[in-house]
């Protein structure tokens, strides 16, 4: 959405919701340190401030793009006008009382936005269990239900997501083993041998981090659920 912002689009506004005020903070710093780190384009250098003497709201004044960033908790933080991009994060986690709810959260922003070229809504989440609203919105998404296109980003996708076998050390039963790559290999499960051997997914280095990974977590199907 920044690089729509900065790059393709003037006037062009936006709503990141997350789930709690901290996120918020989190997503705010992260964006205010983009846009102070971009190089000058076109001898302009691209600022980042506060709008009309609200907290939640940033203003690209060199671009008349405005960011709105709030969390569900309260919903009147990111209600806005004339949205052209929203960003759901971590919607499985949205609060739901009887007078807030995702599906409500959602519609009163989505109700504010337009379509057309360079326009996107996009609901992003760690998996928070099976029945929630956002695990509804997604079978349907996956079923195509909806307008909606489901997207699965699986963990050995993400590069950060490596232990390296430095000195032939790998994890086996949730401890440092020594051994070589033959032997790490021979220790396999069903699961791993169908992500390295029958699809070719993984690297050996996936597959150490993510023994080290699931050692560190209360079970199976958490491991699963957060990655």
């Amino acid at each position: 959405m920044k690089w729509i912002q900065t790059i393709h689009r003037k006037n062009w506004n936006s709503v990141i919701c997350v789930h709690v005020r901290d996120a918020a903070i989190n997503v705010r710093s992260m964006y205010e340190s983009s846009i102070k780190a971009m190089p000058a384009i076109n001898g302009e250098k691209y600022t980042m401030k506060g709008f009309a003497n609200t907290q939640n709201i940033k203003e690209i004044p060199e671009r008349g793009c405005r960011i709105t960033v709030g969390f569900a908790t309260e919903p009147e933080s990111v209600r806005s006008q004339n949205v052209k991009m929203v960003h759901f994060s971590e919607e499985a986690f949205y609060p739901s009382t009887d007078g807030n709810n995702p599906a409500l959260l959602e519609s009163s922003i989505i109700s504010s936005s337009t379509s057309g070229p360079y326009t996107m809504i996009v609901r992003e989440s760690t998996a928070n269990g099976v029945g929630d609203y956002f695990y509804e919105q997604y079978q349907k998404a996956k079923n195509k239900e909806t307008s909606y296109e489901a997207v699965f980003a699986p963990w050995f996708m993400i590069k950060l997501y490596e232990e390296t076998l430095a000195g032939s050390y790998y994890m086996h039963n949730g401890r440092k083993k020594k051994g070589t790559v033959a032997e790490f290999i021979s220790t396999f499960n069903e699961y791993e041998e169908n992500l390295f051997f029958n699809h070719k997914l993984c690297t050996l280095e996936n597959l150490n981090w993510r023994r080290m990974m699931a050692a560190t977590m209360p079970s199976e199907s958490k491991m699963k659920q957060e990655f």
